[in-house]
């Protein structure tokens, strides 16, 4: 059983993230264009150590087409999440195929971790439009979907549904980390090796899924990369409080059905509250309000 501390955001969700997905991407080519600048500086002031200039003036071009490649990299990366955003995280339509078949995809998973006979039941309500403001100015409507999910299951397994809803509608592993953890590991990249921050973004933008099924080699990619200690000190500190969890999670059954399913990436669902009541025989029946959304 998977244990963490999962903080459910609506902002950390992908309402926004079509829209905000290359926000992180571009950090990285506005770092190397300053560095570039500095560069540019020090040999327009014609210091005395002329013998170096030309090796800056190398290594300007050298990061003038990592810029490039960086953005490249965040304008196709941003155009992807936004297709799988919109075709089914949030739809353009209610797709209630999909909500039906995230929790039959859940009920086999518990049910075959269980000797017993593990329920799940969903009531979906009538929905209704919200505003919700962009990092523009406008503003989209979103249909909400209101959704009551009772299930019966032993206790062991109750941590690890509720940690698996609220997965549901991430996208890649820097969806998982905090806002904080990417500024710091990408700012620590630009002071040790600038051209590596392509590499960390491919990290950033792996699929949570393929991440999750073969980790080692996603991880392998920084290691080689990087020889500064702190900076692997803290991804390694990454890796085992804010990824570890989640891979064993998703590397597991619940994964392979999701994925055999094709039910990833699954709906954004938002949970609103959860109450749990006690039953016979270390069992017990939760109740969930959750949200799910559609484009209107």
């Amino acid at each position: 059983m998977s244990v963490f501390s999962f903080h459910a955001r609506l902002s950390d969700h992908p309402i926004a993230l079509y829209m905000s997905g290359c926000i992180f991407l571009l950090l990285s080519a506005f770092l190397l264009l300053e560095h570039v600048i500095v560069v540019q500086q020090v040999a327009s002031l014609q210091l005395p150590v002329l013998a170096d200039i030309p090796v800056l003036q190398q290594q300007a071009r050298i990061l003038e087409d990592q810029i490039r490649v960086a953005e490249m990299q965040s304008f196709l990366l941003g155009n992807a999440e936004e297709e799988l955003v919109r075709m089914y995280v949030i739809p353009n339509q209610a797709d209630y195929h999909r909500i039906l078949g995230f929790f039959s995809v859940l009920e086999q998973w518990i049910q075959e971790h269980s000797s017993m006979k593990d329920t799940v039941s969903l009531h979906i309500g009538e929905p209704h439009d919200i505003p919700v403001p962009l990092s523009d100015g406008s503003t989209e409507i979103l249909s909400v979907h209101p959704l009551t999910v009772t299930i019966e299951t032993s206790q062991e397994m109750v941590d690890d549904i509720s940690h698996l809803i609220q997965l549901a509608g991430f996208l890649s592993v820097g969806d998982i980390l905090r806002e904080k953890e990417l500024l710091k590991l990408l700012i620590m990249t630009e002071e040790e090796n600038p051209s590596g921050i392509v590499t960390m973004e491919h990290f950033f933008g792996a699929d949570l899924l393929e991440y999750s099924q073969n980790p080692h080699s996603f991880e392998e990619q920084i290691r080689r990369s990087f020889v500064s200690e702190a900076l692997l000190a803290t991804f390694a500190h990454m890796l085992k409080t804010s990824l570890e969890p989640i891979h064993l999670l998703l590397a597991g059954r619940a994964g392979q059905l999701l994925e055999s399913s094709d039910m990833w990436p699954s709906r954004l669902f938002v949970m609103q509250s959860i109450a749990s009541r006690m039953l016979p025989n270390e069992r017990i029946r939760l109740h969930m309000k959750l949200e799910a959304y559609s484009r209107s």
